[in-house]
């Protein structure tokens, strides 16, 4: 819904040029996943960290079906979430997700 995108502003810069960031994941899985970046001069748009976002899960969930498990994915299949909240704690960033 093209109103809805707007509403999100997608385009909105979030986080600070130049800052190295920690995203922590922990739904649903039972050890962690912990991802380090650092945005670049602009900082980060919206859009382009909810990219990342989804970026991880995938890789949280390939790695998972590879490794016999590395974080523990249980009860949902990727396909299953929602992101809902992402929270921004100074340079300590998590999400929310539902299923």
């Amino acid at each position: 819904d093209h109103a809805k995108d707007k509403k999100l502003k997608p385009n909105e810069v979030i986080l600070s040029p130049n800052t190295k960031y920690t995203m922590t994941i922990d739904y649903p899985l039972t050890t962690s996943f912990v991802k380090s970046f650092t945005t670049g001069k602009k900082g980060m748009t919206r859009r382009k960290l909810i990219d990342h976002i989804v970026e991880w899960y995938k890789e949280i969930y390939k790695e998972d079906d590879r490794d016999d498990e590395t974080y523990g994915v249980w009860g949902h299949h990727i396909e299953d979430l929602v992101l809902h909240t992402l929270h921004v704690d100074g340079d300590q960033l998590s999400v929310s997700v539902d299923s």
